[in-house]
């Protein structure tokens, strides 16, 4: 039988059906929907309720810059997905038609967008109008630079693939101490306020490296019989003294708000680390990854809009997993 729905469709509908599938296992029970349901509730009122009483001026950037940042993002996971269609898939041969590449991004970016702009619109219908063209803004940035940044060889590992060992080492946390501490000294008569946002983001990019997760160990750890406290507990030794070092020099060093600044990113580190081996013991690496990806920016969203109700959201997450995660525990043979 022909394919009826044309050829350029075929693409879509493989992924489609791969998105439906996983969100199926991830969603396998009533509680889980049900969950899910609940905090995308919860972002949407909190969304609502950080903009909408807003001047226009700040609600219109707030919507321009998440839109900027969802075409962004969804541009990344489109030339993602099409290189490995092209690489690996069993539709290599769609993925290298120019047309098909052309109508598979224009469609999933016209689906995104409009999900951003009913978002948009929920938040403060005034200001609604400006996220497609941000979103467009952002999703042409991200395309381009993923073209002029394409590597010729994309199979050769990269830098970052071969450090992941040894960023796992305790010694890779007080060597990332330095490099946030040393900044301190040397910038001493700042201001409190802008040297806690400057040694912020420093320890916030030190964090994310330091809690990288290796799906593959994971499950091994997993199958191994290894409970998911142990596999958290030897993942976070380096974080944990990163945590220690930073937050002590900072408060003989610098101001009380330094400390703080760093202490708030590296705790958000840990619980995002903790989320995504809690997933990986009980999910394929693309479902886990969707589903810390979708938690993550619900919990943002959430710290924004209502910081009340962020213990709640974070603790509700984290329990979900972990107690799907405590049944995945068994001994190979």
């Amino acid at each position: 039988m022909g394919d009826k729905s044309g050829p350029k469709t075929r693409l879509l509908r493989h992924d489609r059906m791969i998105v439906a599938n996983e969100l199926r296992s991830a969603l396998s029970s009533w509680s889980d929907r049900l969950i899910v349901l609940a905090i995308l509730l919860i972002a949407l009122v909190a969304m609502r309720a950080s903009l909408s009483d807003r001047p226009f001026t700040f609600a219109a950037t707030a919507i321009a810059a998440l839109a900027a940042a969802a075409g962004a993002g969804a541009a990344w996971l489109i030339e993602r997905r099409l290189d490995f269609h092209a690489q690996d898939g069993v539709l290599a041969a769609d993925a290298l038609a120019t047309d098909m590449r052309r109508h598979y991004a224009l469609t999933v970016h016209a689906l995104v967008c409009v999900i951003v702009t009913i978002c948009a619109a929920i938040g403060h219908p005034a200001a609604a109008l400006l996220a497609p063209a941000a979103y467009l803004v952002g999703a042409g940035i991200s395309h381009l630079a993923s073209h002029l940044l394409a590597d010729a060889s994309p199979r050769r590992p990269s830098l970052l693939r071969a450090v992941m060992p040894l960023l796992r080492r305790p010694i890779a946390g007080a060597l990332a101490a330095v490099a946030v501490v040393l900044p301190q000294l040397l910038l001493r008569s700042m201001a409190p306020g802008p040297l806690a946002a400057f040694i912020g983001m420093l320890g916030a990019g030190a964090a994310l490296l330091l809690t990288m997760v290796n799906y593959k160990a994971v499950r091994f750890m997993t199958e191994s019989g290894y409970p998911a406290g142990r596999i958290i507990g030897l993942h976070a030794r380096p974080l944990s003294i990163f945590l220690v070092l930073t937050v002590a020099v900072s408060l003989l060093l610098s101001d009380r708000l330094v400390a703080i600044s760093i202490a708030g990113v590296v705790v958000a580190a840990l619980v995002l680390m903790v989320a995504r081996i809690l997933a990986y013991r009980i999910q394929s690496k693309r479902t886990a990854d969707l589903l810390v990806s979708i938690c993550a920016g619900v919990t943002c969203l959430t710290g924004i809009a209502m910081p009340m109700l962020l213990p709640v959201v974070v603790i509700a997450v984290l329990w979900h997993l972990h107690r799907r995660s405590a049944r995945a525990t068994w001994l190979l043979a």
